[in-house]
């Protein structure tokens, strides 16, 4: 039996029964995965908006596996994402990730984010505007041992080429 469990049913509460001390430590322990797994999504998120590309393989997997990837042709993987990264530096300065709301279930952690930045230089074939940009989105990561392995994502692109000059404003409803 491991310390954990055996302090848990150690101060189980003696009105307790041992399935019911151990279903309680279960869902503590849970719970004390989710906000890892959280934090794990948000010191990501730190690390992009520091610039610090090392980080990247600290927090994501080798084999990591972006569904959604931002930029065509980059290899799978680590590498791709490390190199998707080195393009958006690049291309956007000040960048600032708010996590609006986190939840987290199982494996997975949804972040409804908003990011924030400067665009200074060509973005998918798009020329520096030096406009601040918000792009406001849905990001899920699946965590394995510890690392990011999967992600997903929405982000409003429209809305983005709009703020860019790309796309016309929608007018007024």
């Amino acid at each position: 039996m491991n310390n954990t469990l055996r302090s848990g049913l150690l101060h189980a509460d003696h009105s307790e029964s041992v399935a019911e001390a151990i279903d309680n430590l279960g869902r503590n322990l849970l719970t004390q995965n989710h906000a890892e797994n959280k934090l794990l999504v948000r010191l990501f998120f730190r690390a992009i908006d520091a610039r610090d590309s090392a980080a990247l393989y600290q927090y994501v997997s080798v084999d990591y596996l972006d569904h959604n990837p931002q930029f065509p042709n980059l290899p799978s993987g680590i590498e791709g994402l490390r190199r998707g990264f080195e393009i958006a530096l690049g291309a956007w300065s000040d960048v600032h990730h708010e996590v609006l709301d986190q939840i987290a279930e199982g494996d997975k952690v949804v972040s409804r984010i908003s990011t924030y930045g400067i665009h200074v230089g060509e973005f998918l074939g798009v020329p520096a505007t030096n406009k601040r940009i918000t792009m406001s989105g849905i990001a899920i990561h699946r965590i394995a041992n510890g690392r990011l392995a999967e992600h997903w994502a929405n982000i409003d692109q429209v809305g983005v080429l709009v703020q860019l000059g790309i796309f016309p404003c929608p007018p007024p409803a």
